[in-house]
């Protein structure tokens, strides 16, 4: 025979009160995650739409300002620039390296951290960014991204070098000169996702990897870069040509000619 409950057996009420329960740490975790992630991204977001292509340090200022001051910033655009390239606006992410960049010895330390990443986006724009630090921390890591596998990244170290002014990027930057090969797809412009990006905001600019080299020599100013960019003024890109006879300008202090 079966036995069947009588009319004591009480009612199970365990699965409501588990549901509840459910619900309500459901409910708490969306609140945290809205409140710690997905507000601060759509702040960085709504920020970086307002940044216009020649963002200067009084403008970047008063972006993290809106941020909530330098630190709340930093925190930010941390959790902006480690978002995945695939759902990070190429422009947001680009912005929120710049405003990295402005942001002191806290924001230097989040790009010097992101300088290896495996998302290109980031690592390019890091580096291309990391020069407005004006930290020389960044020396190093900076040479060390000559040798990055895309062209893009070793374009942004080399300009990054020649804004940084360390005589320690002469050597590399004459070796990754010589290393590079012309390449008339990637001139006089270089592509980023099937866009030019000639130029990025304020005093930072992309141009390909060997333009990029000569210019930098040029800013560093050191006299052992002669005879290399003696030889650049016959490349085959004019564009390195021009770079060279300014680069040669600045050393010599006096004309060069083609």
């Amino acid at each position: 025979m079966t036995e069947q409950a009588g009319p004591s057996a009480k009612p199970r009420t365990w699965r409501p009160m588990a549901l509840w329960t459910a619900a309500i740490l459901l409910a708490l975790g969306l609140a945290w995650f809205v409140g710690t992630v997905a507000a601060p991204v759509w702040q960085v977001r709504r920020i970086t739409d307002e940044i216009g292509q020649d963002t200067d340090h009084q403008e970047a200022r008063g972006m993290i300002m809106k941020l909530g001051g330098q630190e709340a910033a930093v925190g930010k655009l941390t959790l902006f620039i480690r978002m995945p390239d695939s759902i990070a606006p190429q422009w947001n992410k680009k912005m929120a390296a710049i405003l990295l960049g402005f942001s002191g010895k806290m924001g230097a330390d989040l790009l010097l951290a992101q300088v290896r990443t495996s998302e290109l986006q980031t690592r390019f724009w890091t580096i291309a960014a990391i020069g407005h630090a004006d930290d020389h921390r960044a020396v190093e890591p900076l040479i060390s991204a000559l040798s990055d596998r895309e062209e893009v990244v070793r374009a942004a170290a080399a300009s990054g070098l020649g804004r940084l002014g360390d005589h320690r990027a002469v050597s590399p930057l004459l070796q990754a000169l010589t290393n590079s090969k012309y390449d008339p797809r990637l001139s006089p412009i270089l592509w980023c996702n099937g866009e030019p990006c000639r130029g990025m905001a304020g005093d930072l600019y992309v141009v390909p990897e060997r333009e990029a080299c000569v210019q930098a020599l040029g800013k560093l100013g050191d006299a052992c870069a002669i005879p290399m960019l003696e030889k650049t003024l016959d490349d085959e890109d004019e564009y390195v040509r021009t770079a060279a006879v300014e680069a040669l300008k600045k050393i010599r202090g006096e004309e060069a000619k083609p």
